[in-house]
Formats: structure tokens, sequence, C-alpha cells
């Protein structure tokens, strides 16, 4: 084999596992700004769930319950509380 053959084919090579990488990098952090942009759109319906709760906890059985960062809504039969 050639010299040249040689270097081609070392470029193919590097050219390959260059992209492979950008690859990866790009859906890994594609990935992660998705998951980012919903925890933080989850975050502000929150928020706005608790300008129209009760302060607090539940004191009755819980019908249903949700956390987010430091925030949790709780419903119950009678009231929508906020912690």
């Amino acid at each position: 084999m050639s010299l040249t053959t040689k270097l081609v084919a070392v470029a193919i090579f590097w050219a390959g596992s260059i992209y492979a990488t950008y690859e990866l990098t790009r859906t890994k952090w594609h990935d992660l700004g998705r998951a980012n942009g919903e925890v933080a759109g989850q975050d502000m319906v929150l928020k706005s769930l608790c300008k129209i709760a009760q302060p607090g906890e539940a004191t009755t059985n819980v019908l249903w319950s949700y956390d987010i960062k430091a925030t949790r809504v709780e419903l119950t039969r009678d009231s929508l509380f906020c912690r």
C-alpha cells in the first residue's frame, strides 16, 4: 500500500470518528434540552395552579398530587392545595 492510500484511509477514519462524536453529542444535548424545557414548562403550570390553590397540605384523602422542583400540588375532593 502506498503512502497516499494510507493517508487517505487515515483521513477517512478520522473524519468518520469526528462525525460519530458530533452526532452522539448533538443527540445527547438535544435530549437534555428537551427534558429541561419540559421541567420548566411543568414548573410554570404548577406555579399557575398555586395561584388559585389554598396554601398548605391536604388533610383529607389526596386524589391527585404532583411534584416538580420544590412545588407540590395536591387535589382533594373539596380543594386544591399547594406547598
